[in-house]
């Protein structure tokens, strides 16, 4: 587990994009229903917008949605901001016994489980929020 200073930086969500879009590639795309419905997936399937599979855990946060869909490669992680409907790409994901499901791609890292959400850079918070739904 990540050991992380106790003064946390506050980064506005503008900011925040435009720190991470250099190390993880976003897609400035609107994706309709999926980006904005209150619960966006109930069925068990990951909606084609975050590249389909099987739903293994969906999280919401103030600012994201994030699924993490099992597909024949394994887990992947999909964030989408709640604002503006962009997303990663999908990346990777591991499971961590005690920290949750665990994506690192470049410097950039998220943590995220039933109760929040982290984003590093190395060992530093870029931010963090609480999750206020899993599925």
């Amino acid at each position: 587990m990540y050991i992380l200073q106790q003064t946390k930086l506050r980064t506005s969500l503008a900011q925040f994009l435009a720190l991470i879009s250099t190390s993880v590639p976003l897609l400035a795309l609107n994706f309709g229903a999926d980006a904005h419905a209150s619960t966006p997936v109930e069925k068990g399937h990951c909606p084609t917008s975050v590249g389909g599979g099987t739903l293994i855990n969906y999280f919401e946060t103030k600012n994201f949605r994030i699924y993490i869909c099992d597909k024949k490669q394994g887990y992947f992680y999909t964030g989408i901001d709640k604002n503006n409907g962009r997303r990663t790409a999908p990346l990777p994901a591991q499971v961590e016994e005690g920290t949750g499901f665990v994506v690192k791609t470049g410097d950039i890292a998220y943590i995220v489980n039933g109760s929040s959400l982290e984003i590093l850079r190395g060992n530093k918070l870029l931010q963090e929020e609480r999750v206020i739904k899993s599925i």
